[in-house]
């Protein structure tokens, strides 16, 4: 989120709290509460609230809200469920998915505002099970799993709040998945059944407005995802096996602004592989947050990539122009 991020750091052998630290600070604020929880751990943030889970006393996973403190914590895991978790927050709402061994399928996508008695069942009439990855105000992204031939296929999906808003943004004969929205914009992936390989994509609320991220430069069997998106501006990662396995990626609205982020780590550090998890705008730079692991240790380091916003479209050095120094 803005300024922070947040995950789970070990507290004891085989114990696991959640926590939250700003990029200006090297203290981790421990937000797992008190009672009967073992574990728990932070997967979404707005810079107000953090979401996530934690195993409760009867070894199930609740979804769980935080406002910066342990005391703030919130259960949010809503009566009849078995497990429970949130994935994405944004202004007093949160979303995710709930499991329940007495209703069909294996998951269903779910929002809550708060409290579990706001709890909201965003599964389809049409699904065999869904999952919410992310929200933005009145928008929730995710996918929903329905029939197809003798088996399923997840179809990328937006929401406006209910199971029949539900609105199928699958762009022809793919499978898909929406990862991240902001902005009326919405990020993920779109995976042809022929060659089985993802590419990065973005929608504008329908399946026609999609649009293919995936560069035509980069090698044959090359995937891509698009997570999170800021303005005009998306982030992912990049796989390849002939390059650097798995690396964090830029856009600017097309396949053509693609940006190489791994390639401003820094070389002493020998980082192997890196990837970006989340983005923002602070009107004056874009933020990508992401982790990136070193080769020689194997340790996963927290990054934050930051860059002016251009003057104009593909003008990434602000030289005024577009051309070769921009890539």
């Amino acid at each position: 989120g803005p300024n922070q991020f947040g995950g789970r750091f070990r507290f004891l052998e085989g114990e696991f709290h959640a926590g939250v630290r700003s990029f200006n600070d090297d203290h981790w604020i421990d937000l797992h509460p008190r009672g009967p929880y073992s574990s728990s751990e932070v997967w979404a943030l707005d810079g107000a609230n953090e979401g996530g889970g934690v195993i409760g006393s009867d070894g199930h996973v609740h979804a769980a809200l935080w406002s910066g403190s342990p005391e703030s914590f919130v259960d949010l895991h809503p009566a009849d469920i078995t497990d429970s978790a949130v994935h994405g927050i944004s202004g007093g709402r949160q979303c995710g998915q709930v499991w329940n061994t007495n209703l069909p399928g294996s998951g269903r996508a779910a929002m809550w505002s708060g409290s579990p008695e706001t709890y909201v069942d965003l599964q389809p009439s049409q699904g065999m099970s869904s999952y919410a990855s992310a929200i933005w105000h009145e928008q929730q992204v995710g996918y929903v799993r329905v029939p197809y031939l003798q088996g399923y296929v997840d179809h990328a999906a937006l929401w406006f709040g209910s199971a029949e808003s539900c609105t199928d943004l699958n762009p022809g004969p793919y499978q898909s998945a929406a990862l991240g929205v902001a902005d009326g914009i919405q990020v993920g992936y779109v995976r042809s059944f022929d060659q089985g390989m993802s590419h990065a994509s973005m929608w504008s609320g329908s399946p026609e407005s999609w649009v293919d991220l995936h560069s035509h430069r980069w090698p044959w069997g090359s995937q891509s995802q698009a997570i999170a998106v800021a303005g005009d501006f998306q982030c992912g990662t990049v796989e390849s096996a002939c390059e650097t396995p798995l690396r964090a990626t830029l856009w600017h609205g097309t396949a053509e602004s693609v940006v190489n982020l791994h390639r401003y780590l820094p070389e002493s550090a020998n980082f192997l592989t890196s990837e970006a998890l989340a983005m923002w705008s602070d009107g004056e730079a874009i933020h990508v947050f992401g982790r990136a692991q070193r080769l020689d240790t194997g340790e996963l380091c927290a990054i934050l990539w930051s860059t002016s916003l251009p003057i104009c479209a593909g003008d990434y050095n602000n030289d005024g122009f577009v051309n070769g120094a921009d890539f």
